[in-house]
């Protein structure tokens, strides 16, 4: 009764032993594969976040655009309150000598009044 394979084919080589290398060969294909889409994953979730992070500081500078546009048309409108009048020629002769946020904390007290 033969025990073992003396075939030419498989002389001094397992069947079993081929089929584990096989199936670790397939196991570390996957590896590898998981392993690429992780990757393209993660740089894709990266541009997602730079996206997202240069989408929000756009917002927030149309924003601040859009306030500036606001204060504008309130220095420019035609006031009927004699008070208002003054408090916007104060504001405009006082432009030149004052930095932009203060100016712009003026007039957002004064459209607030």
């Amino acid at each position: 009764m033969k025990t073992y394979d003396t075939g030419p084919r498989t002389h001094g080589s397992n069947a079993a032993w081929k089929s584990l290398k096989g199936i670790v060969a397939r196991w570390l294909d996957r590896e590898r594969e998981l392993l690429s889409l992780r990757n393209a994953v993660g740089m894709m979730s990266e541009a997602r976040r730079a996206d997202a992070a240069e989408y929000h500081a756009m917002v927030a500078g149309h924003e601040q655009v859009r306030a500036d546009a606001q204060r504008l048309r309130w220095l420019t409108a035609d006031h009927a309150s004699p008070e208002v009048r003054e408090r916007v020629a104060q504001i405009l002769r006082s432009i030149p000598t004052r930095t932009t946020s203060g100016v712009r904390m003026d007039i957002d007290a004064a459209m607030r009044e």
